[in-house]
């Protein structure tokens, strides 16, 4: 992990953003820079009430070189499948709520 930097919200922004795969963790934020190519962010694998992870596309490119949020074992809204955003400009977060539903966008 690089440095982080508490910008509010209740995370940790990682400031230097990620431009390969990558694991997120919770209580953290990351700028994904998709410009070269499409990334998968992976979800923690074990996940706790009000856990909180957030992403913003760095590089206004989710629409061409998409995000691909791996759920890890866990649920994204309910659905067991990964989250691929294709929104320019997406900034999102995710906090998980339980075994049913799993991770659940905060913005939509």
């Amino acid at each position: 992990a690089g440095a982080t930097n508490d910008l509010g919200g209740g995370v940790q922004w990682e400031t230097t953003p990620k431009t390969a795969d990558s694991n997120a963790g919770a209580g953290e934020g990351y700028f994904v820079d998709t410009s070269g190519a499409a990334r998968t962010a992976t979800l923690p694998g074990t996940a706790a009430l009000g856990d909180e992870v957030r992403f913003v596309d760095y590089a206004d490119t989710f629409d061409t070189n998409n995000l691909t949020v791996g759920r890890n074992g866990h649920k994204i809204q309910g659905a067991a499948s990964d989250l691929v955003v294709a929104t320019e400009g997406a900034a999102f977060g995710l906090v998980y709520v339980d075994s049913t539903k799993g991770w659940l966008l905060t913005e939509k």
